[in-house]
Order: structure tokens, then sequence, then C-alpha cells
């Protein structure tokens, strides 16, 4: 049955609903639930109450291999907002009914048009695909930090909603390292939030710490104060004191009744009697058994791990478009460039230099556009086989004291020392030129576009400021 609402242009037919062109879906708790087939949809409305089924159903969206299903905007039927965080946190917001989708009509503009701009590398690896479905999350949300969420159901006890959603709690422990691994790759910054300790066999972090026999590790003891009779100096439990007729304490050594406990005696300790092994003990050990696997770990032997919030970088943002392909790391050996790091340090020595003697100084940029469509094509060899080709290109024609770097796999940056502006200008004009027919000579399969252009190095400029303001603009293309 086809039903329009023309007054507010909402046309419904089952469980699809149209509205200014797009097309959403109407999840129900009664549907056969299949990811695959969102792909024909721009919208899911999931209209489910139940808190454990509504967290499931968008688990497997988000968790689901084809980016137009794990990016696909969700929101939710209901009067009321949820207080659940990681269903909060993986979908998009809440609306009554859906005579009310034109509340969601901005946030959904913004979200459509983040996710066209993202392009979807071919990457082998697992660490590059998780690293990119998270930051494709979080840039078509305009989410710059991931912070950690103390979740009931992680094995880790911390949940990240846009990484962790694609693991299950006995995985974990991957999730942090495959955060450390974008911190390292300059993808993100980091604050300590809190630390956490994990069993050392299965990594989970359901433990329970138990004082135990040091003898038999049994937890079932008894423990009995230990009594210290000051004229005689006996110390011993306290059942040696006790007789079965009255409720006084006698001392087993002297006979003398203990009268005024801190005149007569005291008690300076405990005693524990393992029931168990019967092995009798002053100080326990502290195990942590784990829940998951059964293991009994000393505590000095858990897995300490670091739990942090996370705020994307620029280059994170970057690599959120342009897709991360582990690429980089390779592109820094190439003969002739240096690190970012090394760059920002010969780039502020310019900065002194021009301080003394007054030279000009640019920053110039070579951009490949749409690198990650291009790498796709090419393959992760013959991509840097055309980034070293370009870095010769230009080399050849640059001063020797020039520097190169890789800002990241599509944009190169490079120095020009001591070059007027307007002849930097022409000289880039030339090897923007010698590129082309680089390019149309030996990768003529695929169309590879360019973009160059430098900035001048003001004196009293920052060096991160410099290279943001070229950077910047480059992320959002």
């Amino acid at each position: 049955m086809v039903e329009d609402f023309e007054k507010d242009q909402i046309i419904v037919d089952g469980n699809v609903v149209t509205y200014h062109n797009l097309k959403y879906f109407i999840v129900e708790i009664n549907d056969k639930f299949r990811p695959d087939t969102f792909t024909q949809y721009d919208v899911l409305l999931l209209d489910v109450r139940e808190e454990s089924l509504l967290q499931y159903i968008i688990s497997q969206v988000r968790s689901h291999l084809n980016p137009r299903v794990y990016l696909i905007p969700i929101f939710i039927l209901n009067t009321t907002a949820y207080d659940e965080t990681v269903i909060n946190s993986l979908s998009d917001g809440t609306i009554p009914s859906i005579n009310h989708l034109d509340q969601i009509d901005p946030k959904l503009l913004d979200i459509r048009a983040r996710i066209s701009r993202i392009n979807h590398p071919k990457v082998l690896s697992f660490e590059s695909q998780m690293i990119n479905r998270t930051l494709n999350l979080m840039y078509t949300r305009g989410k710059k930090k991931l912070d950690p969420i103390p979740y009931f159901h992680s094995g880790i006890g911390y949940y990240y909603p846009e990484l962790s959603v694609n693991f299950n709690h006995r995985d974990e422990i991957t999730v942090l390292k495959i955060l450390n691994t974008a911190e390292d790759e300059g993808l993100f910054q980091s604050e300590f939030h809190e630390r956490v300790y994990l069993c050392n066999s299965c990594h989970s972090g359901y433990l329970n710490y138990r004082e135990v026999c040091p003898k038999c590790n049994s937890s079932d003891a008894t423990a009995q104060d230990l009594v210290h009779h000051f004229p005689c100096a006996y110390v011993g439990p306290i059942e040696d004191f006790q007789n079965s007729i009255d409720d006084q304490l006698d001392c087993p050594k002297c006979n003398k009744t203990l009268r005024h406990i801190g005149v007569d005696y005291d008690k300076p300790s405990v005693l524990y009697t393992c029931n168990s092994c019967h092995h009798r003990f002053q100080d326990y050990y502290t195990k942590a058994k784990c829940t998951t696997c059964g293991t009994e770990n000393d505590v000095e032997h858990l897995v300490s791990k670091s739990i942090k919030r996370y705020i994307m970088t620029k280059k994170g943002e970057s690599v959120a478009i342009n897709g991360y392909i582990n690429i980089e790391k390779q592109l820094e050996t190439l003969s002739g460039t240096v690190t970012m790091e090394i760059f920002r340090v010969l780039l502020q020595y310019e900065l002194q230099r021009l301080h003394n003697v007054g030279y000009q100084t640019n920053i110039g940029y070579l951009h490949v556009e749409k690198a990650a469509q291009v790498g796709g094509v090419l393959g992760l060899e013959k991509q840097k086989e055309l980034m070293n080709d370009l870095v010769q290109v230009l080399k050849s024609n640059l001063n020797p004291s020039d520097f190169v770097s890789f800002y990241n796999s599509s944009t190169i940056l490079f120095s020009f020392v001591g070059t007027d502006f307007e002849k930097a200008k022409s000289t880039i004009t030339e090897m923007q030129s010698l590129a082309s027919r680089l390019l149309t000579k030996s990768y003529e399969k695929v169309h590879i576009g360019l973009r160059m252009d430098i900035v001048s190095l003001k004196l009293g400029s920052e060096v991160d400021q410099s290279i943001n303001s070229i950077v910047t603009p480059l992320t959002k293309m």
C-alpha cells in the first residue's frame, strides 16, 4: 500500500519511506535482519524498543565490511533518547516518528556530504582496514575525539565505540594495539585516562581478585586474633587462651587470666587457618583469577595497559578522507626525502636563517588528487614507484640545499631555500608541466590529477602553522 503524505511529502511504502529524494528503511523487531540489503537505502530508521536488540542491530551495521553499510546514517524512532552510551555513540540521533524527518535534515546533509568525500582504497592489512573504518566513522560524524567508555560487556573494561564494535570481547586487546599503531603513525594524539590490568593468558579484564592461602591457593580460610600476653610474653592464636567453661581468657603458658586489653595483653595481628590444607599464616597472597579462561594470575604478572583518550590529528583527518594504506613508512625511506620530523626541524632552521640574513624561503607542495583511488588501480608497489618518480622530478628542479618530505601518501612538501617567490612560482609551473608529461607517458592507464603551489615562509610564522595552511585545504578536497 502506498500512502502519500502530500503536505510533508513523505511517501510510505511498507518499510520504505521516501522523503526529499532519500530512501529511508524502517527496521522493525519482526524483520529479517539483512544488513547486506541496506546498500539500496540512504538512511536507517530503527523502530525497536528493546535495548539489547537495538544495540545488536546497530553493532551489526557498524561492523559490516561494506562502507555503504557501516557508514549509513542510523536514527532511532522513539519519543525519548536512550541513556545507553554505546547506542548513542554508534547511532546518529532519535526522532519521535517519521513525521519528524525534517528535524534530522541538517545533520543528514552534513553526514552525507562528508561520506561523499571519502575514498575507500583497497587495503590488505587488517590493521589498516580497522584504522580506515574508525577514522571514516569519526570524520563523517564530525568527531575529533575517541573517548573510552567504561563498559560492562567489554573484554578490557573500556569500549571505543567506533573501533571496538568490530571485535568480540575476547579480542578487544587488539583494539589497544591498533590505536597504538594509529598514534605511532601520527593519526591520533593521546591523553592518559586510566590503567587496566588484564589476564596474562587471554588478556581479559574479567578478574576476580582473591586473598588465598600461600600454600594451596585456596581462598577458604578462617581468621582469628593473635594474642600477646604481656607478663609472660606468650604469643598465640586466641583459641589457645579460650577455655570450655566460661568466656575468660587464660594464658596457656603462665595460667594467669587475661583481664584488660592494653594492660594485660593486646592483639597485634590476625592469624589465618586454611580450611583446605590447614596451613596457618599471617599474610594472604593476592591472586587474580580470570573468570574468562580460569588462569590464576599473580598480580605482579598481570598485563598492564594504558587506557587513553585519542584526538584525531590533521593527518588523521586527511587519512580519513584519502585512506590509510600503510604506505607512508615505505615512502619515508625513498631516496632524496626526509621524514616530516626532520622537515619541520630544517624549516625551523630556515626561519632562524631568514631572521639573520633576510633571505626568502617558500614551501611548495605536490598533491596527488584522489590518491586512494589511484593507489587502488596501481597497487602499492606501482604507487610507490609513482611517488618516487614525482620526487625525482622535484629534486631535479630544486637546489641541492632544498629538502623534500612526504606529509602523507598523497602530498609531498618541499622547500625553496633562498628563492624569490616569483621565481619559485615559475619553477613550480615548470615542474608541474614535467610531472604531467611523466604521468601521461608512464601511467597512461589511469588518470592522475596533480596540484602544485607554494606559500611563502614568513618571518615570525610558526612552522606547523605554515604547513597546516597548505595541507588543510587539501584534506577538504
